[in-house]
């Protein structure tokens, strides 16, 4: 299991640093590349003050590292169809290319750039950059002609500015999201663009489902955000707003939502019998077993887009 010296317990909100901060509940982690010695529960905490929820102590970067090495590696599999058009599905991805058709012969930088897909979306003139904890993942963005750094990018520098900086699935796995917007504006040249894409702890899936929500049971989300806070922190590094949207990540249609949303409603119900008639249950492992499991996916407008300019 891992240890209390391994785990750094929050004082304070990571996103507005209130210390109203109250206890969340508990929620069994997603067992998919979930690291070696991981107890597979994890306690939340939500502030008072801004809404966002966390974990109540954070990872050992150790563990953090094994879960994003061995994450690149359980992904591999699927590599070939997020080439084959699952980039083409985000809908960040349309104001993007915009963005970079405005800019010319810039300078981009994707933190959390994975394989290097949404890099080779964008247009061949511009200067591409990745940063990605994962070395199997920043192989394959040199493999593609670009150049990527292997490491947290609150760690790295470099000796120019940036054009324009993509932050999309970032947010929510750094323990401190002040401190990483703070960094990310320092990069950042003058009249530069960010874009930043992360989960609303304020959608209504989170509201109804609390600590059961499928986004806060995914080992390597730390904090999750909502829209007040985000814009809260962006206002502060005196970034100027373009746009603000919340809703889908990918498109998807009407029968995918209703059936991801029919299979969670259906999971959650099951947690209510069990709680209800919980003595009887117990004697049953294979009814203990189900009700340990992971709360499944259900992604209705759980997610936010900020298009900001640095003055």
């Amino acid at each position: 299991m891992e240890t209390a010296k391994n785990n750094v317990e929050r004082q304070r909100c990571p996103s507005c640093e209130s210390r109203e901060i109250v206890p969340f509940g508990q929620v069994s982690l997603i067992q998919a590349a979930l690291p070696k010695g991981i107890e597979p529960v994890r306690y939340l905490i939500r502030c008072n003050r801004c809404g966002s929820t966390g974990v109540k102590c954070v990872p050992h970067a150790d563990f953090l590292r094994q879960y994003y090495n061995t994450y690149a590696t359980a992904t591999n599999k699927n590599l070939d169809r997020h080439r084959n058009g699952q980039w083409e599905k985000r809908i960040v991805l349309k104001s993007i290319r915009r963005i970079a058709k405005e800019i010319g012969r810039g300078r981009v930088l994707d933190i959390g750039c994975g394989d290097g897909t949404l890099l080779a979306a964008l247009p061949s003139v511009m200067d591409k950059f990745g940063v990605d904890i994962s070395e199997e993942a920043c192989d394959r963005v040199r493999e593609k002609g670009f150049q990527a750094l292997c490491d947290s990018f609150l760690s790295v520098s470099f000796p120019f500015k940036f054009d324009l900086i993509i932050a999309l699935d970032v947010l929510e796995h750094l323990p401190n999201p002040r401190e990483a917007v703070h960094h990310i504006t320092r990069m950042l040249a003058p009249n530069g663009y960010l874009v930043i894409q992360t989960g609303n702890a304020d959608c209504l899936t989170a509201r109804i489902l609390r600590e059961n929500w499928y986004y806060t049971a995914i080992f390597g989300h730390l904090c999750v955000l909502t829209p007040s806070a985000l814009r809260e922190i962006t206002a502060l590094e005196g970034l100027s707003e373009i746009s603000f949207l919340t809703g889908m990540r990918i498109q998807t249609d009407w029968k995918t939502r209703i059936q991801r949303t029919c299979r969670a409603c259906g999971f959650h119900a099951y947690r209510k019998l069990y709680g209800m008639f919980k003595p009887f249950a117990e004697k049953y492992s294979f009814l203990y077993k189900l009700n340990q499991h992971s709360p499944p996916p259900a992604r209705n407008r759980d997610h936010m887009t900020y298009i900001g300019r640095k003055l």
